[in-house]
Order: C-alpha cells, then structure tokens, then sequence
C-alpha cells in the first residue's frame, strides 16, 4: 500500500513531505532537518515544495530540544552528500546556528583561499574523515573568521588568533546544542591547535622535539585526529596549499615512531611519578610542577629519562633540598 506515492519518490531519489509540508513541520520542525539529513545522508534531492516550506519555517527549530538538534546534524555532516547540503541549507543550519550565517559569502581576500568562508568550511567537512569529532571540528573550525577579519595596505586578508576565538565560540555553540564534555573538549582543541605550523629542517622533516611537544599536549589518539584535520583543512585551499600534504605524513610517521619506541612525552612515560617525589619530600603543587619540570628537560633532551637522573635534575634545581 503506497498512499503517497513513496515507491515513485524513491525511483527518483525525491525526498518529499507527506502530504502539505507546511503542516508537516509545523507538527513537528525536526522534520526540516531530518528531510536535510536524509538528503546529506542518501543523496536525494529535496522537493521543491518541500525545500521551500523548510525554509520559510526554519526558525521554528529554535523551540526543538538541542539533544534532537545534535543528533540530526551528525548525521547530517557525516553524510556523503553533505557538501550539497550544507552549501544549499546553510541558512536552515543558521537558524539555531547563527554563528554560521556571517561566514556565507564572506571573501578571504588571501592568497591561501580561493573559497568564501563557509565553502571553505564546507569542503573541509565534505573531505574529511568520516568521524563525528574529526567533522564537528571542520564545521566550527574557522567560524570566528569574519569578526576578527583585517585587510592590509596590499589588499591581503588576514585572521589573527581566529583558531583561538574559534576555538572558544564553538565551546558555547556545543554547549548550547548539549554535546558531552568529552566531545567539546577534543573538538575545541582541535580547533584551537588546527593552525598549527610543524618546524622542519632544510629537507622537510619535522622537529622531534615539538612533536613529542604537541603529543604531550594533545595525547595519541588527538595527535593524530589534529593531523586529520588539517589535511583537510589544506585540501579546502588552494592547490599549492597540498604541498604541506607531506610534511603532515612525516609528522605522523614520526609521532608513530616516537611511540612504538616508547620515547617519554609525557607523564605517565616519565621514570619518576608523584609517589617517588612525596618521599623525596615534596607535596601538593610542588609534585605536579617537578614532574612538569623533568618532563620538558627529557623532551628537550638535557637529560636522561632515568630515575636517578631526574631525582638529581630536580636537586640540582632546587626542587629538592
């Protein structure tokens, strides 16, 4: 029985509203972001009655929970038609995002672009891993672009600290459409650290040293998540952009590398822990600041990560009397 005529819509890849859209989102809006979820997801097309009356009644998703909101537009940006529907429904998305609407058209005037902001966006999403945090990232990534654009005397567009206030706006937009703490955690420092440059010698590598840096900030599983992202951050710029391509793999082979030989990054690799140093006599904030202390001389690789060796760092620097 197919009163609607679903086999028909189906041929054709047709997402269509049951009967009157309008009424249809008016009983329930979520329903605007499912037909766009099933259009990233599935590749249909929208109706254009359907499309029309989705965005006519779009503000109605500001009375939907935030829950529901959340889960529809993973969904959606994990989708493999999402590129489609971002760019085509962003002002769908502004309704309960507002944060997205001054990205759309906005020029970069830089050299590095050669997308608006939100397409810029938009392609990083769509050429990214498939992975819920990898993908929230690349959507809020540079989303504080437009309010700290400047213009120089050459015409060219700059961004200062955006990757830090973007960081801290898409922290407010998940809080907002209640993520897990986990989820915006990782999410927000990757983005705050997505801007990241590698140091690297005449022949391309990059320096041990910060690496091993960056994987005691970040740990493993987010060190290679942050390489992730800006791969696909550089594949939404220009194509001379790609050729950053291989410093990101020598980065990640070395941070392979630096793990499978167990070299120390961070605490928990250190030869000494906080038990050793309360009988050397130490307490409270000194134990977490002669970790930290040992911890950089190791990375910078002033000295040994050996037991002995660390105790006397911390004697010879007066941690210990």
């Amino acid at each position: 029985v197919d009163y609607f005529g679903g086999i028909k819509d189906l041929s054709l890849q047709t997402i269509r509203a049951v009967g009157e859209p309008q009424k249809r989102f008016e009983e329930d809006a979520l329903r605007i972001m499912r037909a766009l979820r099933f259009s990233a997801v599935l590749g249909f097309e929208i109706e254009k009655s359907t499309s029309e009356a989705a965005f006519r009644l779009k503000d109605k998703l500001k009375n939907i929970a935030a829950e529901r909101l959340s889960q529809e537009l993973i969904k959606l940006i994990t989708g493999d038609n999402c590129y489609s529907v971002l760019m085509e429904y962003a002002e769908i998305l502004g309704a309960f995002i507002p944060e997205i609407l001054p990205c759309i058209n906005f020029d970069q005037h830089n050299k590095y672009h050669k997308y608006s902001v939100w397409e810029h966006i938009v392609v990083a999403v769509a050429v990214s891993k498939k992975d819920r945090i990898i993908r929230l990232a690349m959507l809020f990534h540079d989303i504080s672009k437009p309010s700290c654009f400047t213009i120089d005397e050459k015409g060219q567009g700059h961004f200062k600290t955006h990757e830090k206030l973007s960081a801290v706006k898409a922290e407010e937009i998940l809080k907002r459409l209640r993520f897990d703490s986990d989820t915006i955690k990782r999410v927000c420092l990757l983005i705050e650290l997505h801007y990241f440059v590698p140091q690297t010698d005449e022949r391309g590598n990059p320096s041990e040293k910060q690496i091993r840096r960056l994987l005691s900030k970040t740990g493993e599983e987010a060190f290679f998540q942050l390489v992730d992202v800006q791969r696909a951050d550089n594949s939404a710029k220009q194509g001379f952009c790609m050729d950053r391509m291989a410093v990101l793999d020598k980065m990640e082979e070395k941070a392979k590398e630096i793990i499978e030989k167990g070299k120390c990054f961070s605490l928990k690799n250190l030869a000494i822990n906080g038990n050793d140093l309360i009988k050397a006599g130490l307490n409270g904030k000194q134990i977490g600041t002669a970790l930290n202390f040992v911890l950089n001389k190791v990375i910078d690789g002033e000295v040994q990560n050996d037991s002995d060796v660390l105790i006397q760092c911390l004697f010879d620097n007066n941690f210990i009397n």
